[in-house]
């Protein structure tokens, strides 16, 4: 339903002077079609939406869609559309993306591959951080990206793990502790 109906938009949309709605309905019909498993034109309606997103500055709008459902971007990275853009608005999705980016990471090239090593540099966790240290030997093109991946990744680990030491009113410490003196 909701396919035809955008399909049916595409024309008007395309037509009209509104980027803002051409660049919609181009991202939700590739969104829906990538829901339906429908992969034929997909990556020239993201490359329509993302190119109006990055020309007009629709950023807003791709970040509200990272945290909602990335699918349709992490799509994209995989297929190196727009990766800038792509890669500023996946940051939103934070570590519910963590394992499809692991997952592009083996196949990932050129563009894509650096995008996809940087978001995990500012996403990832424990995971991220043993597969890009895998990474680095086996592929030198992403080695200095991966270095500072996992630069990145392990201090912030450090800190999460210091934080949860400390024991400061609303920590998880300090309150099981206060529980049990009153």
């Amino acid at each position: 339903m909701a396919r035809e109906l955008l399909q049916s938009l595409v024309a008007q949309a395309d037509g009209g002077e509104d980027d803002y709605q051409r660049m919609r309905v181009h991202y939700w019909l590739a969104e829906s079609l990538l829901a339906l498993g429908d992969r034929r034109n997909v990556d020239a309606h993201l490359t329509r939406a993302l190119s109006l997103v990055r020309e007009r500055g629709y950023l807003y709008f791709l970040r509200v869609q990272a945290r909602e459902e990335p699918s349709a971007l992490v799509h994209a990275l995989a297929h190196g559309i727009e990766t800038g853009v792509v890669s500023a608005a996946l940051v939103e999705a934070g570590p519910a993306i963590e394992a499809p980016l692991l997952a592009l990471l083996g196949e990932a090239r050129g563009s894509a591959g650096e995008a996809i090593v940087s978001l995990l540099g500012e996403i990832g966790g424990r995971s991220s951080l043993e597969e890009l240290e895998r990474l680095g030997p086996a592929r030198r093109a992403l080695a200095p990206a991966a270095r500072t991946a996992r630069r990145h990744i392990a201090e912030r680990l450090t800190r999460g793990a210091s934080r949860g030491r400390r024991t400061t009113p609303g920590s998880r410490a300090w309150c099981s502790s206060d529980r049990r003196s009153s």
